[in-house]
């Protein structure tokens, strides 16, 4: 694969092509489930252990910021038989930077702001891959096409609204290739 590893200035149309591409696919993906009174919340795991999880990630950083002083829990006998809410909060929120969006929104909307999440997150899966994909090829269409088909992969769909979090390695995976890709052209130039 030749990357063009040289550095390009924002492609504005680019960009805003697929967004309206991606308003339509979301429209298409997601809109049955909104218009039939269902959630982009999967009822298994992700409501009954991700989106208590993130209200109550929630609630602990907010009180943490405006509650000088306020501890950060130790531990929740809710969760499980008992366990470490750091440990928690970092396999599934502290590192993951959608989650903060929950701060963005009251406690009595936390279904909302999950569903908001998911929708951002495919959102950004898109971006990188269009960011990616103006680095091997010239022609919109062909960018297009490749982020659409990189979009709608049967284990992203599912993983959007199952584990919305395993979504976050299909934003990171273009930039990690590109970057690689860099690394070791940079490498060959320096012998």
């Amino acid at each position: 694969m030749n990357f063009d590893l040289t550095k390009r200035p924002i492609n504005w149309r680019l960009y805003g092509q697929y967004t309206v591409l991606f308003i339509l696919v979301a429209s298409c993906l997601f809109g049955p489930m909104l218009l039939t009174g269902h959630t982009l919340i999967w009822n298994t795991d992700a409501y009954n252990q991700h989106l208590p999880l993130l209200a109550n990630f929630r609630q602990t950083v907010l009180n943490w910021l405006t509650k000088p002083g306020h501890p950060w829990p130790n531990w929740n006998f809710q969760w499980g038989l008992g366990t470490d809410t750091f440990q928690v909060y970092s396999y599934y929120t502290l590192g993951d930077v959608f989650a903060y969006l929950a701060l963005l929104f009251p406690a009595a909307k936390i279904t909302l702001a999950y569903q908001v999440i998911v929708i951002v997150r495919m959102y950004c899966v898109g971006l990188a891959f269009v960011w990616f994909a103006q680095h091997l090829v010239q022609r919109p269409l062909t960018i297009m096409a490749g982020t659409m088909t990189y979009l709608v992969n049967a284990y992203l769909i599912y993983a959007s609204v199952a584990q919305p979090f395993f979504t976050t390695p299909f934003i990171l995976f273009p930039v990690l290739v590109f970057k690689l890709s860099e690394f070791y052209n940079g490498a060959q130039v320096g012998h």
